[in-house]
């Protein structure tokens, strides 16, 4: 699932006091032991094209990580092509 620190969800106006409560692991501060965040679902865009996707906000992610975008939700609209030596990303 894609990851944002609440922090974002703080600047998107999203009030995590409702949101289902969902444990997490392999992404807390120092990488050591489970964690949790707050469900929601948020409207993402890239480029022309925007779809809703289940986001998980927690206070945990590392603050130099502001995000990590999922398998499910996000990187299944796509067809992905990686060029890790030229640092390059494509979705189509």
């Amino acid at each position: 699932m894609t990851i944002f620190h609440t922090k974002f969800a703080a600047f998107l106006n999203i009030d995590l006091n409702s949101s289902q409560i969902m444990y997490i692991s392999g992404i807390k501060k120092g990488y050591e032991g489970n964690t949790f965040g707050y469900l929601n679902e948020v409207e993402i865009g890239v480029g022309e094209y925007f779809f809703k996707s289940p986001v998980v906000f927690s206070e945990d992610l590392r603050y130099d990580r502001m995000g990590v975008l999922g398998e499910v939700g996000f990187f299944d609209n796509f067809v992905i092509e990686f060029d890790r030596a030229h640092k390059i990303v494509t979705l189509r």
